[in-house]
């Protein structure tokens, strides 16, 4: 945790998963001590499931706190909308119930001013492009937590080509996949 703590300079911002590790003032103490590193956000410190405590948590450091297993529907996402629980939201089409949950999600975030971060690689080359199509329509989207199409990971698929989105601008594919 000291060597987390100091500060880098610019350049990317680190993000941090405790895995629900903290107890509540465990988790105000550190995340305190971890402010001037300038993390991007922290996936839940708490219980995901204590939404008032990850609200609390919100107003009492700057480090800004993202839910992800708090949020596996939209009405679970407008509940941490509504108890101002997190400022970012982590989600994919997986956890969301398909790709209109995802979008839903989306458009929700967006009405509240909640930047989304997609997830995971667990969708395969379609439902991972589908989602990405999704995100680029809507300006909260703007970062991806895992790459999207991982190093070694995917070896077969049916879209024909990849998206490139280790570059910026990432560019969204305009061409079907191929025959299966």
């Amino acid at each position: 945790l000291t060597k987390l703590a100091e500060p880098v300079g610019r350049g990317p911002r680190g993000r941090l998963d405790s895995i629900e590790a903290w107890m509540p003032s465990t988790a105000v103490r550190t995340l305190r001590r971890l402010e001037p590193r300038n993390l991007e956000f922290v996936v839940p410190p708490v219980r995901f499931s204590d939404l008032d405590q990850l609200a609390r948590l919100r107003l009492a450091t700057a480090v800004p706190i993202a839910a992800n297993q708090s949020g596996w529907t939209p009405r679970d996402v407008l509940e941490i909308v509504k108890r101002g629980a997190a400022d970012v939201i982590v989600t994919d089409a997986h956890q969301e119930g398909g790709i209109s949950g995802f979008r839903r999600v989306i458009e929700l975030c967006e009405t509240a001013g909640l930047p989304v971060v997609y997830h995971a690689f667990t969708t395969g080359t379609i439902g991972m492009t589908a989602s990405m199509q999704v995100m680029c329509a809507s300006p909260n989207c703007f970062h991806m937590a895992h790459p999207i199409y991982p190093p070694g990971r995917v070896t077969v698929g049916v879209v024909r080509e990849m998206p490139a989105i280790h570059t910026r601008p990432g560019r969204v594919p305009d061409k079907p996949g191929r025959d299966v």
